[in-house]
């Protein structure tokens, strides 16, 4: 799948969920993207002395270097990393939309006979991931 965003403003995030919602019930995983950005929203990990993560929306065009993670019919976690022009590299949790810039290559794979869930686990606080036989 690739995304132009000469054509329009590709929110890739949301373009996937999307996506994911309507032609994929077992949910996906990505397996590769690459591409070029100009806005990201990124959650970064929390301070060994358990600071609340900060939370950033950075304007400025970024290289995709990788991303991964799950999307399914009940959530979607993905991390990514970008580089600026200079190399320097700045990756994190996705939590807001990412916005194309020129393009943006996305494989996904679907789990064959699974289906990808999310289920609060009050451990973490978070949705996690679920995966359950297909049947």
């Amino acid at each position: 799948m690739s995304l132009a965003g000469r054509k329009w403003e590709a929110k890739a995030k949301s373009f996937l969920e999307d996506y994911v919602k309507k032609n994929t019930p077992s949910g996906v995983f990505v397996l590769s993207c690459c591409g070029s950005v100009k806005s990201v929203t990124l959650r970064y990990a929390s301070d060994p002395d358990g600071t609340t993560n900060t939370i950033e929306t950075l304007y400025k065009y970024f290289e995709v270097l990788s991303m991964t993670g799950t999307l399914s019919q009940e959530g979607t976690h993905l991390h990514i990393t970008l580089a600026d022009n200079t190399g320097r590299t700045v990756g994190g949790h996705l939590v807001g939309n990412l916005m194309v810039q020129t393009t943006m290559e996305v494989a996904l794979g679907e789990p064959q006979g699974l289906v990808l869930g999310r289920e609060f686990d009050k451990h973490t606080g978070y949705s996690e991931l679920v995966v359950k036989e297909n049947g």
